[in-house]
């Protein structure tokens, strides 16, 4: 029935982002273009100014994206700065995941209070396309994920330089030990910044999506990617996160592994695991949807992370 329950949330999810993923007209990919940055992991690689954030009160804060797209809005990250009392020398940042304004709404910032309370600092953005970036509008892209590829993977790109540049600004601030801890869609990109020059010191990858061209094969909101991917194909194997090298200590990272997971298969997860062999695992009962609810697993996570960053053993 525990089965049963979980696994339902996760199709009633997926059928719902199907509904609202945006399909572009007539899309026409840059094949040679988008090739090139794949293989050769251009903006994985690339070392990202640090950003420079705008305050806008003690807690929220903007900042110019280092990738700018053709939408303006887009083009602002927004985020929030838990603080703790205190002077912190610790940074937890968060990435949410696809469609996952609730939880940067409701769940983050319980969360930023409770590693607040262990005197751990917490901050968050929003992701290309999400929440406050998303553009409105008649022909406005309203979504991360889209037919257009060129598109698509310019905001992968955005989403890596964004959370580069959050690492950059903390670290020119004083931070001395930062995680990153990221949750599906966020787990990916988060995965991707850790393994290039604006690695965190600590990586969390909750519920990851760690193969791409899996999750676009399996997924039913990723129809239109596959559709256009038939007829551009370009070499996705770069964004598995285990074709790629992490800059982090394989004790500083942790991995969640959700056997009822209907997102991220735990295959995905178990194959991650194997080739960035040792680092640490967490499972859960849970499917990628459940987990959000589960105040067990969220504090237990929230705890590694708060022994890590500050250089305890978890």
């Amino acid at each position: 029935m525990r089965k049963w329950l979980f696994q339902k949330m996760d199709r009633v999810v997926i059928h719902l982002a199907s509904m609202v993923v945006h399909r572009a007209d007539n899309p026409e990919a840059d094949v040679a273009r988008l090739s090139c940055e794949l293989q050769t992991r251009t903006f994985v690689e690339r070392p990202w100014p640090a950003a420079k954030l705008l305050f806008r009160n003690a807690r929220d804060f903007t900042y110019e994206s280092p990738i700018q797209s053709p939408w303006a809005v887009n083009n602002t990250v927004h985020g929030k700065l838990f603080k703790t009392r205190g002077r912190s020398e610790s940074l937890v940042i968060l990435a949410h995941g696809l469609g996952g304004e609730l939880s940067y709404w409701s769940l983050f910032p319980i969360l930023g209070k409770y590693m607040n309370a262990a005197a751990v600092d917490v901050a968050m953005i929003e992701l290309p396309y999400h929440a406050q970036r998303r553009p409105k509008g008649k022909g406005a892209r309203s979504n991360f994920i889209t037919s257009d590829l060129n598109a698509m993977l310019e905001a992968v790109w955005q989403g890596i330089a964004d959370f580069a540049a959050l690492i950059g600004w903390a670290r020119a601030n004083g931070y001395q030990r930062i995680s990153l801890w990221g949750f599906s869609l966020g787990s990916m990109v988060g995965g991707l910044v850790a393994c290039g020059p604006n690695a965190p010191d600590v990586l969390t990858l909750a519920i990851p999506v760690a193969e791409m061209e899996e999750a676009i094969a399996g997924l039913k909101f990723c129809e239109p990617v596959r559709q256009s991917l038939a007829k551009y194909p370009i070499p996705l194997e770069s964004l598995d996160l285990r074709a790629n090298t992490p800059q982090v200590a394989r004790e500083n990272i942790l991995v969640t592994d959700c056997a009822y997971d209907l997102f991220a298969p735990p295959g995905s997860v178990k194959r991650l695991v194997s080739a960035w062999h040792g680092c640490q695992v967490m499972p859960f009962t849970h499917s990628h949807i459940s987990i959000f609810f589960s105040p067990f697993a969220m504090y237990a996570i929230a705890d590694w992370n708060i022994a890590r960053v500050k250089g305890e053993p978890a």
